[in-house]
């Protein structure tokens, strides 16, 4: 099948986790036999340079075309809606006719990740006369009230889409409040840098977390939880990998508390970077006040690391007894409780029975053919008609 999937961006060392959960499940349709070429309008803001044009390179069997002109995120409140998305679609059709050689190569179907690109997606499956799958990450559907922006990007993207994916039975029943629209729950997946490779205690404890540096990843709860630790002889020391608007408030927390010296924030890394670390942890904390499904939580069980998860989203799904500890969200106590019982116990969960479980359940074959799954019901609905 030749999949054309209309993407945020390509990670990068300078921002290894832009488009990272597309590059994941690209390179993942890829290895089942699929031909995937991934196409990505950049709109952003951004302090540093950016090659101009369209850019085309080649990963791990996936093909991968760019374009950047101008910072439309800031454009679009200038000149409206409507006009912007108009821009944004001009773009995007560019790098359509470029990849497909001018409808010489023409996909099997489309499938957009996120609102953003699936409301610009839409004109190209119109256009083209395409079929159009789209997958939903963004946990700004479970607020109550959508901003004024994401409702017009919701009505464009899913009145006509032929299939909605969501990340999370949590997403999905949010999106379906805001739409009346329902969708199949299909997990992401993690990279190929994410894999079991044995494990050696060391006499410090050691904890990781990982997620941008904001107040709904909650890790002013983790900071809280740990100044308040019993040490009970046992060293600790926790790795905070992410950056964002929190860091320095996140920073001066952890120095008023006085655990200078047993918590480092890390900033952003790398995928391969992350995962070394991860497999030189002992178990991962996810401190979110709201989450769908965390990756982050995925691409630890798949180093084989038992996780300590407040109960958001769809967490039960991948973490219960036999591989960690749940408790419940914004409660600092109970988070403290787990991460000393973890402390003690934490010899008790085998680590490569947690890798396979999240192997059987959540492996990128495993989703990759799930999403096939979905692409064909489509085009057979398509053909049918």
């Amino acid at each position: 099948m030749r999949i054309f999937m209309i993407s945020r961006g390509i990670p990068s060392d300078s921002e290894p986790q832009w488009g990272c959960f597309e590059k994941d499940q690209a390179e993942a349709l890829s290895a089942i036999g699929h031909e995937v070429t991934v196409l990505s309008v950049d709109t952003r803001f951004r302090f540093r340079w950016r090659k101009l044009g369209v850019t085309h390179t080649s990963i791990n069997g996936v093909e991968y075309y760019n374009v950047f002109l101008c910072p439309l995120a800031i454009v679009r409140k200038i000149i409206g809606f409507e006009t912007g998305q108009s821009l944004v679609y001009r773009q995007l059709r560019w790098l359509y006719k470029l990849a497909s050689d001018n409808g010489k190569k023409r996909p099997d179907i489309l499938y957009s990740q996120f609102v953003f690109n699936t409301c610009v997606a839409t004109r190209l499956m119109k256009e083209f006369g395409l079929p159009l799958a789209g997958i939903e990450h963004l946990a700004r559907y479970n607020n109550a009230v959508l901003t004024k922006d994401t409702q017009l990007m919701t009505k464009a993207a899913y009145s006509d889409i032929d299939r909605i994916i969501t990340v999370s039975s949590t997403l999905r029943e949010s999106l379906k409040k805001h739409t009346g629209k329902d969708s199949v729950v299909i997990r992401n997946t993690v990279g190929r840098e994410f894999y079991y490779a044995g494990h050696t205690s060391t006499d410090t404890f050691r904890l990781i977390s990982v997620g941008s540096l904001e107040y709904r990843k909650g890790f002013d709860l983790l900071i809280k939880a740990l100044s308040n630790i019993g040490m009970n002889g046992q060293e600790w020391h926790l790795h905070i990998i992410g950056d964002g608007p929190e860091r320095n408030t996140l920073q001066n927390m952890i120095s008023e508390s006085g655990v200078d010296k047993r918590i480092t924030i890390e900033g952003k890394k790398g995928k391969e970077e992350i995962a070394d670390m991860l497999r030189q942890c002992d178990a991962f904390v996810l401190p979110s006040r709201n989450e769908n499904f965390s990756v982050a939580v995925l691409e630890a069980q798949a180093c084989g690391l038992p996780v300590i998860a407040s109960l958001c989203g769809d967490i039960k799904e991948c973490v219960d007894d036999s591989n960690g500890m749940i408790f419940p969200v914004d409660d600092d106590v109970a988070l403290k409780h787990c991460i000393e019982k973890m402390m003690s116990e934490h010899s008790k969960y085998d680590r490569k029975y947690i890798a396979d479980q999240f192997q059987s359940r959540f492996g990128s074959e495993v989703i990759a053919r799930k999403l096939t799954e979905v692409f064909e019901s489509v085009l057979k609905e398509k053909k049918n008609k």
